[in-house]
């Protein structure tokens, strides 16, 4: 191999290295060839076209520029005619070292790759000396044999740069195949180490978790302790400075020392640490045997060969004598438990006294001490109920529903919710449907129940701390004692008035429980109630006030539930019907007026020294409202077919109970059978005449000539004073509005007028009077209890109209449906119709609804069809209106009294009967009812165009203490011979209060009245109970409105 060979092959990287692509468009350079360089260029030029590879070519050049070969020369002498042969002279080839000015050349090499019409210059050039130089032979053979070397070079060149780009390829599958394989491996490693970090975590949550329950629970004991009843020294403090302000001489105190103090603190303490040490819970229980409780009822037990002993409980019951065992401390000692056969079973606890339920604890033998623990109950439920002799039947609610977890403690307590501790039980009942495993028997250790006494008072003090007897406080001579506002329109109110002495009673003498209790409807219950009132024996007023307190307490518990669960079913959509959320509502709103009346009372009572009868009548007329409203939420609930009606029933039930008792001691304060006012020679019997009073007149023909439409009607609100006496007459008014579309109005609607009265106003206040234009109103006006003294005046019967047409076939409730109501005390209506447009085939539409305390309606009217006039609650009084309906339309248990008012029977559908009234007494101690006195029943134009169309009675009973009587009043052939009709079959017929006395007219014969055992007929002592003065007491609330009343009957000489 020639030296040129070597030279090309040992440098094969220098040469990859130094290739460059050629760009075409590059910039041409001007350079001159030097005379040696033609032979390199031919050479380059004999290499191959020029289309070969730029990179080879340039590699070719610079190999052929490496050298430089010499021209050939001819030897002298030699010539080339005269002879046939010629001797060629042998070529010499020089080869020139390498050139050091190596930069030029490759700097004309790379130009010469970059510019391409240079390039095709050098090819003319070359392929021209190619042509010379093939003209001889031996230079044509010297010089063929370059190309060939230099061709072999190349494609060993190229060779080797294939094998170079294969091994280059090979190394990047071989880099990328790693890669691949480190991707994955990573990524697997990324995922097990992801998933070991999940599952720590979830590790880590769980143990937060068990710590987080840990403190709850630990929480949850610390409140415990802190709720305990335990005396601390601020309010043992407390508690001395109270009874030193008390009624009792300081001199009491003299002798007690901080010692003694601290003993009887310390004697608490110890009570409550012992209480707590009995079983470990500190919380009494109820279901304890030693205590009084005991098994009423057990399923069948399983013993195993032991058949033990039997005792009846009842005709029916036997219990086993073992079953004490569920009732009796076991300390933790396997087996001993009373076992029942399979997994389904019950048994039934009589508590040692009624209580408010709060909780119940199921015990099992401890895990500590067992090994099998598979006896013990699993799910589990608790009911209860008060059962009382005296009750026909008893209703079972449902306390609660647990699981009783074998992991968690032996002793495993449950709370009721508030929803279910709104009434006392007396029994309780466990029920179980399964156990941990074990299916021949379910073992049970201990069933306890935790709850609360009705209240009472604390612990006796110790000697050296008792209270001397109370006394009332005595009034210097010149210090008269405080009396009531004024109630006589006579007098102005500066002055005090007196009442009658029949009117301060003094309070009856004290009585035991037992005899207090007769007069109530649940006399044993009575007794169990008042067991807790340490004062015993005592007089009936305290006995009602110890009830009325219970009774404000279970009222607010029970609002709170009605109004949550109210709320939990609006939030619902779709849970409930619209009638049964309208019925919710209802119950919302009436439970929390009964707490009002309730809070009420109790406000009354504390501040009374002693029991009067007005007094005594306004807590009768508050508790009877708060039993009616319990009965109309219960009674909207069953309309709206709502199934929280059969959930709330017992609670409310026995909530009911209470009241009748509070209803019964309270009653029993005073000798209701007291005649107020006797017979006299005077026209009205019972009181003096008072049928007109010019005062309230002058006030509402002021109002309508100073606010006629021609005249400023803002003037008469800013400035009473131009109302003359009135002011200051009978009749105290506060201020004036008027509602009408003039512009001089104050407002355009009767609602914004209300709503602009003032709040929580006191009689002594005087009215806020609306005076509404004639017109009709068509708005739905509440007026809240909120709105006291409120007097409405209108322009006249059909002049000024409030109208609605809401009814029960459209949605709304009995109670909802009225275009007007009323509950703010001491509400006043003057010459306004109240009317419902639904009509007959609507059914149940009120026209007004009302249950205000000490309401008036004076020359008012109202019309609609069924249930027209809805006199819900409280006392009521209308004089000179006109009602008008069909069935029921003057209903609810209020204790309302008409005077001379006309009621007209309207012609109802086809096959349906009139009946007057329909009053909605619930318990005998209420003191509502109906009275209707001097008035006018006859028919309406429609009906009596057609009296043979349908049958009229004077009413129905509508709850089984329906009281109602007709006295002294014209009633016409349109009412039946019977008089009375009966709502279901004889139901009520023997316990409802009717009477007639003195009536007249061609339907007033009572020949062939009813012969129920509930109808009477009047003698004129009975009759004089449900006059003004006696069955309301009017006269202590009607002469404010100056409203013209009669206290008794009329006499006729």
């Amino acid at each position: 191999m020639s030296a040129s060979t070597v030279s090309l092959t040992t440098t094969p990287t220098t040469e990859i290295r130094r290739r460059t692509p050629v760009l075409s468009g590059e910039k041409k350079s001007n350079f001159d060839f030097p005379p040696s360089e033609s032979h390199a260029n031919a050479a380059i030029g004999d290499s191959g076209d020029t289309n070969r590879d730029l990179t080879r070519a340039e590699a070719s050049a610079e190999r052929s520029s490496a050298y430089d070969v010499g021209p050939v020369r001819r030897k002298s002498g030699s010539t080339a005619t005269g002879t046939n042969t010629t001797t060629p002279q042998r070529r010499t080839r020089k080869v020139q070292g390498l050139k050091t000015e190596k930069a030029q050349w490759k700097r004309v090499v790379r130009v010469f790759a970059k510019q391409l019409g240079v390039l095709l210059l050098l090819v003319g050039l070359i392929q021209l000396i190619r042509t010379v130089t093939m003209k001889e032979e031996d230079r044509s053979l010297s010089s063929s044999s370059f190309p060939i070397e230099t061709e072999m070079v190349l494609s060993e060149l190229e060779s080797r740069i294939s094998a170079v780009d294969g091994l280059v390829k090979t190394t990047t599958k071989m880099m990328q195949v790693q890669v691949e394989f480190l991707d994955k491996k990573m990524e697997s490693e990324t995922r097990a180490l992801r998933q070991t970090i999940d599952s720590t975590s979830s590790a880590l949550q769980s143990d937060l978790k068990k710590i987080e329950s840990r403190t709850e629970t630990l929480q949850a004991s610390v409140d415990e302790v802190n709720a305990k009843p335990l005396v601390t020294r601020e309010e043992l403090e407390r508690v001395y400075e109270e009874l030193k302000k008390g009624k009792v001489h300081d001199t009491s105190f003299s002798d007690i020392s901080i010692d003694e103090l601290r003993a009887y603190a310390r004697d608490i303490v110890e009570k409550e640490i012992g209480k707590h040490a009995a079983d470990g819970l500190g919380r009494v229980d109820y279901a304890l045997a030693s205590g009084g409780a005991f098994v009423m009822d057990h399923s069948d037990p399983s013993l195993g060969g032991n058949e033990g002993s039997w005792f009846g409980t009842s005709k029916i019951r036997r219990v086993h004598s073992q079953a004490v065992r569920m009732l009796t401390p076991s300390f933790g000692e396997p087996g001993q438990c009373f076992s029942m056969k399979g997994t389904i079973g019950y048994v039934q606890v009589r508590l040692r006294t009624p209580i408010i339920p709060e909780a119940v604890t199921l015990e099992h033998v401890s895990k500590a001490v067992a090994y099998d623990r598979s006896t013990a109950p699993k799910d589990c439920r608790v009911s209860g109920w008060l059962e009382e002799k005296e009750m026909e039947s008893e209703t079972m609610f449902l306390l609660t529903e647990f699981s009783y977890d074998l992991e968690r403690s032996n002793a495993q307590t449950f709370e009721i919710p508030d929803s279910a501790r709104s009434g006392l039980v007396n029994t309780v009942r466990l029920d179980f449907t399964s156990n941990h495993g074990s299916s021949p028997y379910t073992c049970i250790y201990r069933f306890r129940v935790h709850g609360r006494e009705l209240d009472s008072v604390p612990p006796p003090l110790p000697p050296s701390l008792s209270l001397p007897p109370s006394r009332s406080p005595s009034l210097p001579p010149s210090q008269p004692p405080s009396q009531p506002p004024s109630l006589s329109p006579s007098q102005p109110p500066s002055q005090s008035p007196s009442f009658p002495p029949s009117q301060s009673p003094s309070l009856p003498p004290s009585q035991s429980t037992s005899v207090a209790c007769k007069s109530t409807p649940y006399p044993k219950l009575c007794r169990t109630i008042l067991s807790a009132f340490k004062s015993s024996p005592s007089d009936p007023y305290r006995y009602g006030k110890f009830t009325i307190k219970q009774c404000v307490k279970q009222a607010s518990r029970l609002s709170k539930v009605i109004t949550s669960y109210a709320k939990r079913v609006r939030s619902k959509p779709g849970s409930a019907t619209p009638e049964e959320i309208g019925a919710l509502e209802d119950c919302g709103e009436l439970a929390e007026l009964s707490v009002n009346y309730l809070e009420t009372v109790t406000e009354e009572l504390k501040t009374a020294d002693m029991m009067t009868s007005a007094l005594v009548e306004h807590v009768n007329s508050l508790l009877s409202g708060v039993v009616t409203n319990q009965q109309t939420c219960l009674d909207g609930l069953v309309e709206a077919k709502s199934g929280f009606a059969a959930a709330i029933g017992s609670p409310m039930g026995n909530l009911t109970r209470l009241y009748s008792i509070s209803l019964g001691l309270v009653s029993n304060a005073l000798n209701r059978n007291l005649k107020r006012f006797k017979a006299s020679k005077g026209k009205i019997l019972g009181g003096q005449n008072s049928t007109y009073r010019e005062p309230l007149e002058t006030l509402i023909k002021v109002l309508r000539q100073t606010c006629d439409k021609e005249k400023d009607c803002r003037k008469a609100s800013r400035n009473l004073g131009e109302l003359g006496e009135t002011s200051g007459g009978s009749i105290l008014v506060r201020q004036a509005v008027i509602v009408g579309p003039y512009k001089t109005d104050n407002f355009t609607t009767i609602t914004d007028a209300i709503a602009a009265a003032p709040n929580h106003t006191r009689p002594e206040d005087g009215f806020f009077v609306i005076y509404a234009r004639e017109g009709v109103y068509e708005e739905y006006i509440v007026v809240p209890s909120n709105k006291r003294n409120l007097m409405l005046i209108g322009d006249g019967i059909n002049k000024t109209i409030i109208t609605g047409s809401h009814n029960v076939v459209d949605g709304w409730t009995t109670y909802n449906c009225s275009s007007f109501a009323v509950v703010g005390e001491r509400f006043m209506a003057v010459d306004v119709t109240f009317r419902n447009t639904a009509g007959p085939e609507k059914h149940q539409a009120v026209a007004l609804r009302n249950n205000a305390e000490g309401s008036t309606f004076y020359r008012c009217s109202f019309e609609g069809y069924q249930d027209t006039l809805y006199v819900h609650s409280l006392r009521q009084f209308y004089r000179e209106c006109d009602i008008y309906g069909t069935i029921d339309f003057i209903f609810g248990n209020a204790a309302a009294i008409f005077q001379n008012c006309n009621i007209y029977a309207r012609k109802p559908m086809a096959k349906q009967k009139n009946a007057i009234t329909a009053h909605g007494r619930t318990e005998p101690n209420q003191n509502t009812g109906i009275s209707i006195i001097n008035c006018t029943i006859k028919p309406a134009p429609d009906l009596a165009a057609d009296p043979s169309s349908t049958m009229t009675f004077l009413g129905r009973p509508w709850k089984p203490y329906s009281r109602t009587v007709f006295m002294q009043s014209y009633i016409s052939d349109i009412v039946q011979p019977v008089g009375w009709l009966e709502w279901n079959g004889t139901t009520g017929l023997d316990t409802i209060y009717y009477g007639e006395y003195d009536n007249f007219g061609p339907g007033a014969n009572t020949n062939q009245r009813v012969q129920w055992l509930g109808y009477n007929l009047l003698n004129l002592a009975q009759a004089m109970n449900f006059t003004v003065y006696n069955f309301t007491m009017g006269d202590t609330w009607l002469p404010q409105t100056d409203i013209p009343f009669y206290g008794g009957l009329i006499r006729k000489d």
